[in-house]
Order: structure tokens, then C-alpha cells, then sequence
């Protein structure tokens, strides 16, 4: 018992720290959008919760994006071509799946490469 507090009142002690999930890494896109559905892949770079990348998809190329990993919960921003705004997407990671809503009501889903 006297483990346990001496553990818990520890600021600095890292066994109970949880870490985020890791998705760093290749990923195939499925996105709904006004044009129909697109196919591409993210790539991403992770550092804790925070992420970066890019997303490749057809007919638009390879774009930027930032966002954040909580907890399984996913926020991507996509910034656009040509300096005309961000594109949004929330969801939510399941092991090597993903998936969620775009900022404009449709869908996405991702699987680890």
C-alpha cells in the first residue's frame, strides 16, 4: 500500500503515464467530397500527440496538413491548393483503421499501409 502512494504522488514517475496511440506512417485515404469520392494516402509524421504530413490525392496532388491525436480521437487540417483555406476532418482511430467526417458532412476512412 505504501508502494502505491509513494507511485501515485510521484509527479515524476512515468508508469502511469499513458502514451499516445502511433500512427506515424503510410495510410490509404478513401474521401467523400463534392466531386465524388477520392483515393489517396496520408503520410504522417508523429510527435506525442501532435501530427503532420501530407495527404496525396488524385487530381489535387500532395497537400499539408496538421492535426492532433487525443486519446483515439483524430482532427486533421488540410491546407489547400493554392492558398485557398484548410479542409477539416474528425474521426477516430480503431488499431490500423480510421475514420470520420469531413468538415462538409461526408466521409473518410483510412488503413495502415
Amino acid at each position: 500500500m505504501l508502494f502505491l502512494t509513494v507511485l501515485v504522488s510521484c509527479p515524476h514517475h512515468d508508469l502511469l503515464a499513458t502514451e499516445a496511440p502511433k500512427v506515424a506512417g503510410k495510410w490509404s485515404v478513401t474521401l467523400d467530397t463534392p466531386h465524388g469520392a477520392m483515393q489517396g494516402s496520408f503520410d504522417l509524421k508523429q510527435e506525442g500527440e501532435k501530427l503532420t504530413g501530407s495527404l496525396t490525392v488524385e487530381h489535387m496532388g500532395t497537400l499539408a496538413l496538421t492535426g492532433k491525436l487525443d486519446g483515439k480521437d483524430v482532427s486533421l487540417s488540410v491546407d489547400l491548393p493554392d492558398g485557398n483555406g484548410k479542409f477539416g476532418l474528425t474521426g477516430s482511430l480503431d488499431g490500423d483503421k480510421m475514420s470520420g467526417k469531413t468538415e462538409m458532412g461526408g466521409e473518410w476512412k483510412a488503413a495502415r499501409q
